[in-house]
């Protein structure tokens, strides 16, 4: 049965079309054919695109060349075969060259037939290469998509399971080992986790290595991280608050570092990595800590996913950690404030259970013994007067801070002040509370006369004379020296108290005058509401004045007031603030 074939004749003679139509017919084929000579009418039959394109090389107004150039121009893929009675070597190669596909002698139309089939057949196969290519193209892709969906699903897991680690507790210390364990190998094949401490210093929260055979040193790192003005990468990340991505490490350098050959080894050296990036841990605008992600092997890289990976990573544990750390400090603040309120209540039944007995006691003296105890109801209501005195100081001191705190500023009730009368008599008034800690009161001048608010500079000194004698051992001595010194063209007055006592770690020197802040060596001694300093130092800088301490830790302190006679206006006193190394610092 003949075969349908279309077919388009590029040919000006009717006659070699005839013969070609023939042999196609001879060799199986049925034609439906059309012929064209010139460009416009090729151009047209274009339109619906033959199966085949019969062309001699040359017509009058036409050439295969430009034909050719159509076809190709307009994306056809047809069989295109030169018929033509003469044709060198060079310009047959040149027409394969440009696009044919064959060319045949007119005198051998024989072959004809099987050219075209031949030719058919080619484009045929061409076509089936070009769809298996196709389908291979789209496996590969769909392949390639199959395995970004599953990796876009196991990091969406990876976070899931993170953010529930990172929630499941409030213990930071805790969460974060979990987090460093389910971040190696996942992400790396060792994870470290630092955060800063208050003082400065890093602490190493959690680390976690792939290899068990890698426990040992792992462990050692976890108990030395870095120094903070190191150069070790984490340490520069904590201080910059910039990543760190080091795709390759040279194996030189890898044994240079890890065999610690160098004064300041870098610590994750150890581990021998082959890369590693170290993100900082940013929550409002500030670097708590840093994560490192450590690779060992050169089988992985940090991909750009994975570094976007880390990033949620570091910005959820951040946010995790710093409202564990929040939760502490919140936590912290009602431990305070229940010891405040123990302490406070502790301190105001002490005096009105005095006053109780004190007036019971002269009830009954009066009852027996009438107007000859009059010298004994004088003493004992002095005692009342006193200890009701303390108590109004203490409840005044708390409405002080409470105005403080809601940021309204003391109001002031000035009046000419002896400092030295004043040093005298609560110095007399501490005396009375115990026996066992001796209290002198140096004076360098007669008298030292300010515009001060008494009440409060009473408080003041009260509060450093009851401190100096709460911490100071039995059988030794406070001493309070008041003097008069000019200074940056002012004259002030100093009152300094010195004990014998415990001493305040230096840690903890920048602390000590925050409200319900009490040292840590404090435990053992009697409790107090953590307000007298807080207070002290507020009342002294409203006079325009500072205070200051020195201690060590066994050799005990000196707390240092400054209070203005006359001040100048203009003049500073932040400038006249003593040193913090040694009192002998301190303005003269």
């Amino acid at each position: 049965m003949a075969v349908p074939l279309k077919v388009l004749f590029v040919e000006d003679r009717p006659s070699d079309a005839e013969l070609m139509l023939y042999e196609l017919r001879q060799a199986g084929f049925a034609p439906v054919w059309s012929r064209v000579d010139t460009e416009h009418d090729f151009r047209l039959a274009l339109d619906s695109p033959p199966e085949v394109i019969l062309a001699d090389y040359t017509l009058p107004q036409f050439n295969v060349f430009h034909a050719l150039e159509i076809v190709r121009g307009q994306g056809l893929d047809i069989p295109f075969i030169i018929v033509t009675g003469t044709i060198g070597e060079e310009v047959a190669v040149e027409c394969i060259k440009q696009g044919a596909d064959d060319y045949l002698l007119k005198d051998r139309l024989a072959r004809l037939g099987s050219a075209v089939r031949q030719a058919l057949e080619a484009k045929q196969a061409q076509v089936e290469r070009r769809k298996a290519e196709e389908t291979r193209v789209q496996l590969i892709r769909e392949q390639a998509a199959r395995a970004a969906a599953e990796a876009a699903q196991q990091r969406l897991a990876f976070l899931s399971e993170a953010s529930a680690i990172l929630t499941s507790s409030l213990d930071y210390q805790a969460m974060l080992q979990r987090l460093a364990h389910l971040a190696a190998p996942y992400l790396a094949d060792c994870c470290i986790i630092d955060i800063i401490q208050d003082d400065g210093t890093i602490r190493r929260m959690a680390i976690a290595h792939a290899d068990p055979e890698w426990k040992d040193v792992a462990d050692n790192l976890h108990r030395h991280p870095p120094r903070p003005d190191s150069d070790d990468p984490i340490a520069k990340v904590l201080r910059t608050g910039e990543p760190e991505l080091v795709s390759v490490i040279p194996e030189h350098r890898i044994e240079k570092q890890g065999n610690g050959s160098d004064e300041e080894a870098h610590v994750l050296y150890a581990l021998h990595p082959t890369s590693y990036l170290i993100l900082p841990l940013t929550v409002r605008g500030q670097t708590i800590g840093a994560i490192s992600l450590i690779l060992t092997t050169t089988s992985r890289q940090h991909s750009p996913v994975t570094v976007a990976l880390t990033e949620e990573l570091a910005r959820r544990s951040a946010t995790a950690v710093d409202n564990a750390r929040l939760y502490e400090q919140s936590q912290e603040a009602i431990r305070l404030r229940d010891e405040f309120l123990a302490s406070i209540s502790h301190d105001l039944k002490n005096p009105l259970g005095a006053i109780k007995g004190q007036a019971q006691l002269l009830q009954r003296r009066v009852k027996r013994e009438y107007l000859s105890a009059a010298e004994r109801l004088v003493k004992g209501l002095a005692t009342i007067d006193s200890l009701a005195t303390k108590m109004t100081a203490q409840i005044d001191e708390l409405l002080d801070l409470a105005g403080l705190q809601a940021g309204q500023h003391l109001e002031l009730h000035r009046q000419p002040t002896d400092l030295v009368a004043l040093a005298q008599r609560v110095a007399e008034e501490c005396q009375q509370i115990t026996e066992q800690v001796g209290l002198r009161v140096e004076v360098m001048v007669p008298e030292l006369v300010g515009n001060w608010d008494q009440v409060r500079l009473a408080r003041v000194l009260s509060n450093l004379f009851e401190n100096a004698i709460k911490y100071s051992p039995h059988e030794t001595t406070v001493t309070v020296v008041v003097k008069e010194e000019e200074r940056a063209g002012n004259t002030w007055a100093i009152v300094e108290v010195r004990d014998q006592g415990i001493g305040i770690p230096e840690s903890e020197l920048t602390r000590i005058f925050e409200r319900f802040y009490r040292a840590s060596n404090a435990a053992g001694h009697r409790k107090g509401t953590g307000l007298g300093l807080a207070s002290s130092r507020q009342i002294v800088e409203q006079h325009g004045g500072t205070i200051t301490v020195y201690s060590r830790t066994g050799e005990g302190s000196t707390f240092t007031v400054h209070l203005p006679i006359i001040l100048t206006p203009g003049v500073e006193t932040a400038l006249l603030t003593p040193s913090a190394e040694h009192p002998s610092t301190a303005p003269d």
